[in-house]
């Protein structure tokens, strides 16, 4: 199954949504997914399960297909919670969180298989923009999911900070990936916080959302102190992503020379800050506390589709405008909010449907669109394999460097540190510096990266 042709004349004028250069981009450069992961519970003992769960998917299911499934679990347990706590404070049935816990297991193991799968099967770009823009939009629905288990609807700044920053933490770390070429991941990161979920979600259906309101010491109560323990943890993260925006090293910097992008690298910082001052701003006119679900989708939506169109152009290897159609929802909001005084204004109820709704339809159309795009400049299709694997044509194994802590000493000992990706051999249009030199790692990385862990 692949989605509708496009015209030829469209075309000959670039893509939907992306410019003639970036469609000569996506099909004339090779993909490479660099990376550095290895996080605590991954080492442990998540990495080994993911790949005996890979014996198990079919070489003929696409990567795309696990992808959506996890994500289609996610959101339809989460619609499920929410319709029996619309207001985010309102009681569950204890099942309910319950099946959030395996919903998010579910989501988690799909997620770990499509990029392991990508690498049997199909690996490009097309992979890459489903993966990390479900994940965009998972981010929104599981932290809306614990919000209900933690009752975080009776305290809006808490629930209103708790999505804020789990949202920018995820586009810094793409930020980060859009100056360096490297996904970089913690020591605790995404698997992590994805167990400590589903651990809550499985208490609060053992003990009732009333477990996270005790107090614990002061008055202060449990579900303060997870918070603010969250908040740290995001926070550090989104530091430690700008760091390395600002000239701090990665971890493959000992392996190979990725050439970083010395222009524009703050351009991705324009629709999050006017996003982030829409958020702050009509969240203080009480948007929130009138239709928390409404405003908190609006945003969602917002965020993640900024977020899409910045992995978009970083794996096309093109230049992020500063306007983004996502804004016109919260600026929309802002307005109303400015003329609530005079006849020209919205009721809230009003202002919020519509500003959720073109959110919910901004995000559609821009993602459908890029869809087309990369589906018609890698000439693979979406959910479906075009070229099965041991076709000349099939785009399979992957030639980047992905550091899962599973794999680092045999690589050290393999790579020459001289070594030189060539990804971005021909980018000095876009910003990007070049040290001279082709990639020099030997084609045993490329070989060696399909039988590793690959996330």
């Amino acid at each position: 199954m692949h989605l509708g042709k496009t015209t030829k004349t469209r075309e000959n004028f670039g893509g939907w949504v992306l410019p003639v250069e970036q469609m000569d981009n996506l099909k004339k450069r090779p993909y490479l997914y660099n990376a550095s992961a290895g996080s605590v519970l991954e080492l442990l003992f998540l990495q080994r399960f993911w790949m005996w769960c890979l014996k198990f998917v079919p070489e003929r299911i696409a990567p795309c297909v696990l992808t959506c499934s996890g994500l289609v679990i996610n959101v339809c347990c989460c619609l499920l919670l929410l319709s029996y706590s619309t207001d985010l404070r309102s009681e569950a049935p204890w099942w309910t969180f319950v099946l959030c816990a395996l919903s998010l297991f579910l989501y988690q193991l799909l997620d770990a298989l499509d990029g392991k799968q990508a690498i049997k099967v199909q690996n490009t770009a097309l992979e890459e923009v489903y993966d990390h823009g479900c994940d965009a939009l998972s981010t929104f629905f599981v932290t809306t999911s614990i919000s209900i288990a933690m009752q975080l609807g009776d305290s809006p700044a808490l629930l209103v900070t708790f999505f804020f920053l789990s949202a920018v933490a995820f586009y810094s770390t793409h930020w980060q990936d859009y100056v360096t070429h490297v996904m970089v991941f913690g020591k605790i990161d995404v698997s992590e916080c994805q167990c400590s979920m589903m651990a809550a979600h499985l208490l609060t259906a053992i003990y009732g959302q009333n477990l996270w309101m005790q107090n614990v010491f002061y008055g202060i109560q449990l579900r303060e102190i997870l918070m603010l323990m969250s908040f740290c943890c995001l926070v550090f993260a989104i530091l430690g992503n700008i760091r390395i925006v600002f000239g701090g090293k990665t971890p493959l910097d000992g392996l190979v020379k990725i050439p970083r992008r010395t222009e524009r690298t703050l351009y991705p910082m324009a629709a999050l800050l006017s996003l982030s001052t829409c958020l702050w701003a009509t969240f203080n006119t009480g948007l929130m506390i009138a239709h928390p679900v409404m405003f908190l989708v609006t945003y969602g939506f917002a965020f993640a589709k900024i977020t899409i169109r910045l992995v978009l152009t970083t794996v096309s290897y093109g230049e992020l405008d500063l306007w983004d159609s996502s804004l016109v929802a919260p600026l929309f909001l802002c307005l109303n909010a400015l003329l609530s005084t005079t006849p020209l204004s919205l009721p809230i109820s009003s202002a919020l449907m519509c500003a959720m709704v073109y959110s919910v339809m901004d995000f559609a159309r821009y993602f459908t669109y890029a869809s087309w795009d990369m589906r018609d400049a890698l000439d693979v299709w979406i959910f479906s394999l075009k070229y099965p694997v041991g076709d000349p044509r099939c785009r399979n194994g992957n030639n980047g460097v992905y550091l899962t802590g599973l794999n680092n000493d045999e690589l050290l000992k393999k790579a020459r540190p001289e070594a030189s990706v060539a990804s971005v051999g021909a980018a000095s249009s876009n910003g990007t510096k070049q040290k001279g030199g082709k990639l020099r790692l030997r084609k045993y990385l490329g070989r060696s990266m399909g039988k590793e862990c690959l996330n």
